[in-house]
């Protein structure tokens, strides 16, 4: 997984420069102890934003894994909290996050490889999980 940092500087004229960091490389070894190394499936919405994305992409590297529902939010980036003079607060999305291959989800989202809509009023009715069932499908 890699990660960009930047920020915005506006001046006294109202103009915006945006800095961009280099590419920061995030690698995650495995523990010594006992891993787990079979199959994994995940349920994901449009209701999974922030750092359960940034998970899913730790994931997506690891390889085995099957995501099934919608894509997720795609709002990758932590919150920068600022403080105004007036004492008001503002907060900045300041970091991209890509993929292990360089790609980068913001605004679109983590796309599944099973989808089917959350939430779905028809299912809820009948007290099917079309999601949960499928999941539990792609184990057998």
């Amino acid at each position: 997984m890699f990660v960009i940092y930047y920020a915005a500087m506006i001046s006294h004229r109202g103009l915006i420069r945006i800095f961009l960091s280099s590419l920061q490389k995030i690698i995650i070894s495995p523990s010594k102890f006992v891993n787990y190394t079979g199959d994994i499936v995940v349920l994901t919405s449009q209701q999974t934003p922030s750092a359960a994305e940034v998970f899913l992409l730790g994931l997506q590297a690891r390889g085995n894994v099957t995501f099934i529902g919608e894509r997720s939010y795609g709002a990758f980036s932590d919150a920068l909290a600022k403080a105004l003079p007036n004492g008001w607060g503002i907060t900045l999305s300041n970091e991209r996050y890509l993929n292990s291959q360089g790609k980068n989800y913001e605004n679109i989202g983590l796309p599944v490889d099973h989808e089917f809509v959350f939430l779905n009023v028809n299912n809820i009715e009948s007290g099917i999980d079309v999601q949960l069932n499928e999941a539990v499908k792609s184990f057998r």
